[in-house]
């Protein structure tokens, strides 16, 4: 008995050793060998959650290993988006926040991140329609559901995409070369073996073309319009004429039809405070479209012979899209009227509303209306991805070092336009992540720091529009803004005390077409805008901020159209560059100048010429180097750059910037960079990266049987 409790002794003792050593062989295992250990365990045994706890295992016991850290978390994110688990997107946003010096990992949970925010359609029975990689903005689709109608990215060109047969086919087929015509609001025919469409002449002087074609191309002249603008709006039911809404230069409306063989616009009568979308029912008998000078928009209903006119929504939210159901017993909307946005419906009894609207389905901001077909309705979701990289530089040569850095906050995906203070001190950039009507302003230390938010007095934000600008104190921020982006409908220049949070605003004198670039003078006295895209004097304004006085500091030569991008003062305070664009008259060629304007004599120097599109310049800290987007995705003046180049300030030849970015996959992409700056100590630039793409889905059932 005693010997037998030796053994047993002797046992525990060996099993308690062996319990050690094992304890001592796993406290010495590296987090590579933890990490093949999760990846088998994943990938060959499928525990997606032991995997998941041994992944998180080396975010706890190796968080000193960053390369391993990082890949563990990224693979968190995807064992939780393989269960179908929500924690993915937290996991992905965690590769972000805590591991933005990994490039790799980051551009691969910002991929991730991108599709997982895409919102599934509204409605149960909505069908994606397959758009393959056709390169269009989306305006209809065809009354069997089986094709779409748009306008080509590439070119100024009525397009239709066959999404059985997979193919674009051009429905015009303009020579930009000899006449710069383009054509817009295309239209599909009840059949949809036609589509009409207006034709441009001359949008500067409004000579304006109603034309028909077939899908094969073959086109007729329906109508032509000096003085106002003219769109096409519905076929009739019977396809004899289409529907067109005339716009006139005292901005009143006439509403009225061209015969589909040709011939004069009949006018039903004019329309007071028309805002567009104008449709037809089914029966040919009554017509709806939004009404208001700006939003909220109301929604009128009017019969053909204008007997009969009413308001068919008065609401203080704001309405739009009318849209008949294929029986006429409906109209469908799209309204804020509960907070969120929502798809709505209205029964129709002889013109009249019967009861009250009804709520269908709550839609994401994204979502747009197209047409109702019979084969259901067609709906656009917009994907737009903004972020801001940083990318190291060497001072002397200008090449890129490493990969770019992701600047992190909130939910990214929705932050454009860095701009440097002058000392460098501060990152003044924009962030639209709290949703419509929310732009804030982010102030954040350079060296790091608490993040200072500011709600800007805007209603959206566009970074290709303007960019922010810094007052030569460091104190304050500002940018300019058109009269449709303020509550108060006036062209601003809005300005930040960053200490107080305060915003002062001053109203500038409205211009048709503006879109403003601001800067500030040396002194921080006044600003410098730009007066772009107007008719008459276009050029650079200087407004001084005390008495509101303006003066032109540069004036264009007058030309068919002229263009403005970037506005930048040099660290010296002595010279400011800018881009503009010229077509001297319709049917000559884009020429496209960076110059720059030295402020104490006006002269301006050519530092670019040509006919390569390139935009937004922005000065080196030493004066020598001018950093530029170059090469559009869609060509013209580019809102995104394909490319970051560089332009010697003294004259020389463009260097494409190799930045090694990682962009989102998938069909219908559209990257480019905007809003680039550059840092003052000269070893960083800035820039944001957008990706676009839009889908389309047809929505089946959309009013419930219960209610029909």
């Amino acid at each position: 008995m005693i010997r037998r409790h030796k053994y047993l002794l002797i046992s525990c003792f060996c099993l308690l050793g062996l319990a050690i050593n094992f304890s001592s062989l796993y406290s010495q295992q590296t987090a590579g060998e933890l990490f093949e250990k999760a990846l088998y365990v994943e990938e060959a045994q499928g525990d997606l959650e032991k995997a998941i706890g041994l992944y998180q295992q080396i975010l706890k016991k190796f968080s000193e290993s960053r390369e391993m850290c990082a890949k563990a978390q990224l693979k968190i994110g995807q064992c939780y988006e393989k269960l179908g688990n929500t924690e993915a997107v937290k996991a992905y946003e965690l590769v972000l926040k805590n591991f933005a010096d990994r490039p790799d990992e980051v551009a691969v949970a910002r991929e991730r991140l991108a599709a997982l925010r895409q919102e599934a359609p509204p409605g149960a029975s909505a069908v994606n329609l397959p758009m393959g990689d056709a390169r269009m903005s989306v305006e209809a689709v065809s009354p069997d559901g089986t094709k779409v109608l748009g306008i080509s990215e590439d070119r100024p060109d009525v397009v239709v995409y066959d999404t059985v047969a997979g193919r674009t086919d051009f429905i015009t087929k303009f020579d930009q070369d000899r006449e710069p015509l383009w054509a817009g609001l295309p239209v599909w025919s009840p059949d949809g073996t036609e589509i009409a469409y207006t034709v441009a002449l001359d949008s500067i002087n409004k000579k304006y073309e109603i034309r028909v074609s077939d899908l094969r191309g073959n086109s007729r002249r329906l109508w032509r319009t000096e003085g106002d603008n003219v769109w096409p709006q519905d076929w009739l039911p019977d396809g004899k004429a289409i529907l067109v809404v005339e716009q006139h230069p005292d901005k009143s409306s006439s509403l009225g039809t061209v015969p589909a063989a040709g011939g004069p616009f009949k006018s039903l009568g004019p329309v007071e405070g028309f805002a567009g979308q104008a449709r037809i029912s089914p029966d040919g008998r009554f017509i709806v479209f939004l009404e208001g000078q700006s939003p909220p928009f109301n929604i009128r209903i009017m019969s053909l012979d204008s007997r009969l006119t009413q308001v068919l929504t008065d609401h203080p939210a704001n309405d739009g899209h009318p849209l008949w159901s294929p029986d006429g017993k409906y109209v469908v909307f799209t309204s804020n009227r509960q907070g969120f946005r929502g798809l709505w419906g209205q029964a129709i009894k002889n013109g009249q509303p019967e009861g009250d609207p009804f709520l269908i389905e709550e839609l994401v901001e994204s979502i747009d209306l197209l047409n109702w077909t019979p084969a259901g309705l067609g709906m656009t979701k917009s994907f737009d991805i903004e972020d801001i990289f940083i990318q190291s530089v060497d001072p002397g040569t200008i090449e890129p070092l490493g990969k770019p850095r992701l600047l992190v906050y909130g939910s990214t995906g929705n932050n454009s336009s860095l701009r440097w203070s002058p000392d460098g001190k501060w990152m003044a950039f924009v962030s639209t992540d709290a949703g419509p009507g929310q732009v804030r302003v982010v102030v954040r230390p350079s060296a790091g720091g608490v993040d200072r938010e500011f709600k800007a007095p805007v209603i959206w934000w566009e970074p290709y529009m303007g960019t922010l600008a810094w007052h030569p104190e460091c104190r304050s921020v500002g940018f300019a803004t058109f009269a449709n982006n303020t509550e108060y409908k006036q062209a601003t220049l809005q300005l930040l005390d960053i200490d107080t949070g305060e915003w002062k605003r001053q109203m500038v004198p409205d211009i048709p077409y503006a879109y403003f670039y601001m800067e500030w003078s040396g002194d921080g006295k006044s600003v410098f805008y730009v007066n772009n895209g107007a008719r008459t004097d276009p050029g650079v304004v200087e407004r001084n901020l005390e008495t509101a006085a303006e003066r032109y500091i540069y004036k264009a030569a007058e030309s068919y159209i002229c263009w403005f991008s970037g506005l930048r003062l040099s660290r010296d305070r002595k010279r400011l560059v800018f881009h503009q664009m010229d077509v001297v008259e319709p049917g000559s060629v884009v020429q496209s100048q960076i110059l720059s304007l030295d402020l104490e004599t006006g002269l301006t120097r050519t530092i670019y010429s040509g006919k390569e599109p390139i935009a937004e310049p922005v000065w080196s800290p030493d004066g020598r180097n001018i950093l530029v987007l170059t090469d559009s995705p869609d060509g013209g003046v580019p809102e995104m750059g394909k490319y970051l180049g560089i332009l010697p300030a003294a004259g020389g030849p463009l260097k494409i910037l190799k930045i090694d970015m990682n962009w989102p996959e998938g069909p219908r992409f559209r990257h480019g960079f905007i809003a680039p700056d550059w840092a003052p100590d000269g070893k960083e630039i800035s820039f944001t990266a957008r990706s676009m793409r839009e889908e389309v889905f047809l929505m089946k059932n959309v009013i419930s049987k219960d209610r029909r």
